[in-house]
């Protein structure tokens, strides 16, 4: 039987009476004004994500409309997303388990319009963001790997549903962008945007930064790291952060091509050189890691002595200055909600 929701409540009635009940309100959705905190305003609570239960069958009225889960997914970002009195990992964990809630009525309902498409827009960039806004975080308060999980579920979603409807390549050029900046060690998705370069070549000047993306992407396929980090860095914010995805990978291949390079040579290279290199913040995060690695460093100089390279050692993620300009000229949620 068709689902169609008919609820027009961030959180449907009969969830929202019974949360309230139980005092199962989270804090993020309780008033802000101090004065208003011990009366709890059912308007601010989100539905949460259920996992299916076998043999529940669900009521059109515990569904919401499609534009009430628009409008819950713009909540989310334009009022959760920029809070500050709350370390952010909790706002990514109450942000995340209601977008999850909000795409799996999406599938309940199968809703394929661009409505949805909006959706599940919005649930990329957020994942892409809060990927680097918490990678310095401990597994206790970020999971990458779960969160890449939905990144990359988000994005195949989006782009098979935006050829789905036929539209225009500008509306999708962004998720395209993305698909391949998250997905660099992904053969097959080179290769599809390949041949939709192709198949666009008429147009192809209307498709700028798809181009640019994709002639990136292939230098990161033909290990010319250095390109990539020194074409990407130019890239807007959003892609900024797809980059960044992959830094500490990358970081790691160049000090291998280094090691390769040099095996059984004594090489000396300037601390600051290396720092270039590598694509790090300062001198002393490069000393730090070079020191994981084996390396000797003295009197700013790195000394590759590559007999004792610990090949076992990763780069620490952490964040990234250019990103953090940027960042700092940036309306977080405008950037989120694609505006």
């Amino acid at each position: 039987m068709e689902k169609k929701g008919t609820s027009e409540d961030m959180c449907p009635a009969d969830e929202a009476k019974i949360r309230i009940s139980r005092n199962l309100v989270n804090y993020f959705e309780q008033p802000t004004d101090i004065h208003k905190k011990r009366k709890l305003d059912k308007s601010l609570l989100v539905k949460e994500y259920h996992r299916p239960a076998a043999g529940k069958e669900t009521k059109n009225s515990e569904l919401r409309t499609p534009e009430t889960l628009l409008k819950t997914s713009h909540y989310l970002i334009t009022k959760i997303a920029e809070r500050n009195d709350r370390p952010w990992y909790q706002v990514y964990e109450f942000i995340f388990d209601r977008l999850r809630s909000i795409r799996q009525e999406i599938v309940i309902q199968r809703i394929e319009t661009r409505l949805a498409l909006e959706i599940l827009q919005i649930c990329v960039r957020f994942h892409v963001f809060s990927n680097y806004k918490l990678c310095d975080h401990s597994i206790n308060e970020f999971d990458p790997k779960i969160n890449t999980t939905h990144v990359t579920e988000c994005i195949s979603k989006s782009v098979e549903l935006a050829e789905a409807l036929n539209l225009p390549f500008k509306l999708r050029e962004e998720m395209e962008c993305i698909n391949l900046l998250v997905n660099l060690e992904n053969d097959r998705i080179l290769r599809r945007a390949l041949i939709l370069r192709m198949n666009l070549r008429r147009d192809s000047r209307n498709y700028e930064m798809f181009n640019r993306v994709l002639d990136i992407t292939k230098s990161y396929a033909s290990g010319n790291f250095y390109r990539f980090i020194k074409k990407g860095k130019s890239l807007p914010l959003i892609y900024l952060l797809c980059i960044h995805y992959h830094l500490h990978t990358i970081q790691k291949k160049v000090i291998d091509m280094f090691n390769t390079a040099f095996n059984l040579k004594r090489f000396s290279l300037p601390l600051s050189k290396f720092t270039s290199f590598l694509q790090l913040n300062h001198n002393d995060e490069t000393e730090i890691e070079c020191k994981k690695f084996g390396f000797t460093i003295r009197e700013g100089t790195i000394g590759l002595f590559m007999n004792n390279y610990n090949s076992s050692e990763k780069f620490s993620k952490r964040h990234w200055t250019i990103i953090e300009e940027e960042l700092e000229k940036t309306n977080i949620s405008n950037m989120l909600n694609g505006v």
